[in-house]
């Protein structure tokens, strides 16, 4: 029996794609490089369910940062305690001692 040369191509080509598609379903992918595959752990299944997803979208819709994920930017900082205004700040360096001012430049200095 003589195979049709469009069934030998189909057969070709899924012998060819199938270990592509097995690959896509682990954490090992190939690569062209000396060692032949690179691994990828967050390309592992996940073990969350999809409720378990659903809440935790919901809480970073909530604090809003689910927008700032999705553009790949670091999250805003968070104030912490009450912030001053510029006025407040320049008096208070116009108002510090020459002691205090070559302290906060060292401690600026170092670190």
């Amino acid at each position: 029996m003589k195979i049709p040369s469009s069934m030998a191509l189909v057969i070709a080509l899924g012998a060819a794609t199938l270990p592509g598609i097995a690959a896509a379903n682990s954490s090992w992918h190939p690569a062209n490089g000396e060692i032949g595959v690179t691994a990828r752990p967050d390309a592992r299944p996940s073990r969350l369910t999809r409720a378990e997803v659903a809440a935790e979208v919901d809480a970073a819709r909530r604090s809003g940062t689910l927008a700032v994920k999705e553009i790949g930017t670091p999250p805003p900082a968070k104030a912490y305690g009450p912030s001053r205004s510029r006025a407040e700040v320049t008096g208070e360096l116009r108002r510090e001692s020459a002691g205090e001012r070559q302290a906060r430049r060292d401690r600026d200095r170092e670190g």
